[in-house]
């Protein structure tokens, strides 16, 4: 979203993804978008992620649930970087739950 009265020229996204504290994901684009003034897009990432890592994060998160894995919520956290045209670079984070008991 932008929240300004000009234009926001997206050259490029990275970004990290970790489920329950552990690394599950890393994203990147260089997919170009003009975001208009007070206005929203949606930008492709692509997702790069190992099997390692998720069967990992798969096994350490029915470790610590054990009997209750189908109502223990995941934890996630998205953090990484927008790449803006002559504005330079910007960091972003978000966090939250899966509730997979609703």
């Amino acid at each position: 979203m932008n929240p300004n009265d000009f234009a926001l020229d997206i050259q490029g996204v990275n970004c990290k993804i970790k489920i329950n504290g552990n690394h599950f994901a890393t994203g990147i684009s260089n997919t170009r978008q003009e975001i208009p003034p007070y206005g929203a897009a949606t930008i492709a990432v692509t997702i790069y992620a190992s099997t390692f890592d998720m069967v990992g994060s798969v096994v350490q998160f029915l470790q610590q649930t054990g009997q209750d894995a189908r109502v223990a919520p995941l934890h996630y956290e998205l953090s990484g970087t927008v790449h803006l045209g002559g504005y330079g670079q910007y960091p972003f984070n978000s966090t939250g739950d899966f509730n997979f008991s609703q």
